[in-house]
């Protein structure tokens, strides 16, 4: 389940912006296809972190329409987006949450960062050894599908497990 708080507290980072400008923002920086972001979320979360002090809306006049909310985040905000990027993933917490959170791993210090990576790298290690050892005992008996969907697999765990290689590599 993607953390709509700690994407639009992230978007916030550095500079504010209106409803819209923050819903087109995280789609152009998320992609619509994992977000699934519509104004009746957006708003009501938007709302939501404002109570909590999170954020803050100005009213912005505007000629000849009506006046919009420019919302900036908090220091309140900065802290509880580092608290939710410094948790350690959820079991059922897909590579993509991991990726949202990790583009602003740069709020947190590294051992909180190695934390929430090792785990994740020592996982990748042990499945890409198990599927190698599934292929060395079954791959004779596959047929050509379902031995290439093997090979992508294996391919695809190896590729993960550099990605967390090289986020640790960056320390």
């Amino acid at each position: 389940m993607v953390n709509m708080d700690l994407i639009i507290l992230g978007t916030l980072m550095g500079h504010s912006a209106h409803g819209y400008a923050i819903k087109q923002a995280i789609e152009a920086s998320f992609g619509k296809r994992y977000i699934g972001l519509s104004n009746s979320s957006l708003y009501p979360r938007l709302t939501k972190l404002e109570a909590g002090g999170f954020i803050m809306g100005k009213r912005e006049q505007q000629e000849k329409v009506p006046d919009r909310r420019i919302f900036e985040i908090t220091p309140a905000g900065v802290e509880h987006l580092k608290k939710m990027v410094a948790e350690p993933m959820k079991p059922r917490e897909t590579d993509f949450d991991f990726k949202s959170k990790a583009v602003f791993f740069g709020l947190i210090n590294p051992e909180e960062r190695r934390r929430i990576i090792e785990p994740l790298y020592r996982e990748k290690v042990e499945e890409v050894k198990e599927a190698r050892e599934k292929r060395e005992k079954f791959g004779a008996l596959l047929d050509k599908y379902a031995s290439m969907v093997m090979e992508t697999g294996i391919k695809e765990l190896e590729m993960a497990e550099e990605f967390y290689r090289k986020l640790l590599e960056l320390e």
